[in-house]
């Protein structure tokens, strides 16, 4: 029961780990794609 437990454990803690990477590559990748098209944008003065 113990070591269902511990197992059961881990993959909670294991889902939620992915959830929240998931969640920070998001809002890590979100600003500086933005920074990038504002880049391109006042890169070439036409």
């Amino acid at each position: 029961m113990t070591f269902y437990n511990l197992r059961m454990g881990l993959g909670l803690i294991g889902m939620i780990g992915i959830m929240v990477t998931g969640f920070w590559g998001i809002t890590r990748v979100k600003p500086l794609e933005q920074h990038d098209n504002r880049q391109s944008d006042g890169a070439p003065p036409t």
